[in-house]
C-alpha cells in the first residue's frame, strides 16, 4: 500500500476456511487499505466444492479465474511471500497498457512447459528459456481468450483427458449455473502451472506481441530475493539495497517454502515498512 500508490482494487482470495480469520485481522489493522476485497476462493472458483487440487493448484487456478472479476485492463499477481520494495506506477507496470515480460534464458523448469503444452494440446516455438512468474502484470483480455479456448477445447485421448471428462459429468449433475467448463477442465486436468500456460497460449497462437513486449528485467528482483535454496542464508540477508533508489526491480520474494518465521521476515522489512 505504501509504495503502489495506485494499486486500484486489492483482491485478498483466502481459502474459505480462514475467511473470517482474515477479515478479523485486516479489521484490526491500523491502517486501511483502500479497495480491499477479500473473499474465500470458492467465490472465484466454485468448482473447488467438487475438485479438490492440491494447494499450488488451487492459487494457480485462482490467478487466472479471477480475470471474470478484475475491472482493468491488466492485473498484478501477488503471493503473501511478495514484498513491495519501491514506489511503483500502474504506467511503469504496463507502459500504455502493455505490460513486460521478462524471459529467463535458463531451462530451470522444463515440465512446467512440458506439462503446459500437452494440457492445452499446443506447442510454442521456444527452447530453454523460463518466464517471470509472481509477482507478474498480466493481461485481462489475454486470459479471457485463453478462457474462451479453454470452454472449447475437445478433451484428449489419456488419463488427463479421462479425469476432465469425469470432473464435466460430475459437475452436469449438480446442475449448479456457476460452474464453467473451463475451470473444470483447469482443476481436473493438472499438472500445468499459471505462467506456462498463458505464455505457452499466446506464443503458440502468435497473440504474444499484441499484449506483451520483451522486457530486459524482472519486475521482482531476483538476485535480492530470497528463495527456498537461500533459507541457510536468511541471517546473513541483507534486503536493504532492494529498498533503497528506484525501480525496476520494485518488488522481491521471500518464498514462502523456505520455511522461514514470518516475524522474522518483517523483523528485517520493518524499518522500511513498519
Amino acid at each position: 500500500v505504501r509504495n503502489l500508490k495506485e494499486l486500484g482494487t486489492l483482491w485478498v482470495v483466502v481459502p474459505d476456511a480462514q475467511l473470517r480469520a482474515t477479515e478479523q485481522h485486516f479489521a484490526a489493522q491500523p491502517v486501511r487499505v483502500p479497495g480491499l476485497r477479500i473473499v474465500g476462493e470458492r467465490s472465484i472458483v466454485p468448482e473447488l466444492d467438487l475438485i479438490r487440487p492440491s494447494g499450488w493448484y488451487r492459487q494457480q487456478l485462482v490467478k487466472l479465474a479471477i480475470a471474470e472479476h478484475v475491472a482493468s485492463s491488466c492485473y498484478l499477481t501477488l503471493d503473501a511471500d511478495v514484498i513491495c520494495t519501491r514506489a511503483v506506477s500502474a504506467q511503469a507496470l504496463a507502459p500504455d497498457g502493455k505490460p513486460g515480460c521478462y524471459v529467463i534464458p535458463e531451462d530451470l523448469h522444463p515440465d512446467w512447459y512440458r506439462h503446459s503444452e500437452g494440457m492445452l494440446g499446443l506447442r510454442a516455438s521456444r527452447t530453454g528459456i523460463l518466464h517471470n512468474v509472481t509477482p507478474a502484470v498480466l493481461v485481462r483480455d489475454a486470459v479471457l481468450e485463453l478462457r474462451d479456448f479453454l470452454q472449447a477445447k475437445r478433451l484428449q485421448p489419456g488419463v488427463r483427458g479421462a479425469k476432465q471428462a469425469a470432473a464435466l459429468a460430475l459437475t452436469k449433475l449438480t446442475r449448479r449455473s456457476d460452474f464453467a467448463r473451463w475451470r473444470v477442465m483447469l482443476a481436473a486436468g493438472t499438472p500445468w502451472t499459471e505462467y506456462g500456460i498463458y505464455y505457452t497460449f499466446l506464443e503458440a497462437t502468435r497473440r504474444f506481441d499484441r499484449y506483451h513486449t520483451h522486457a530486459p528485467r524482472a519486475i521482482y528482483d531476483v538476485e535480492g530475493s530470497l528463495w527456498r535454496a537461500d533459507r541457510d542464508r536468511f541471517d546473513d540477508w541483507d534486503p536493504e539495497a532492494c529498498f533503497t533508489g528506484e525501480g525496476p526491480p520494485w518488488f522481491i520474494v521471500v518464498q514462502s517454502n523456505a520455511g522461514i518465521d514470518p516475524k522474522r521476515v518483517w523483523a528485517k522489512m520493518e524499518r522500511w515498512l513498519g
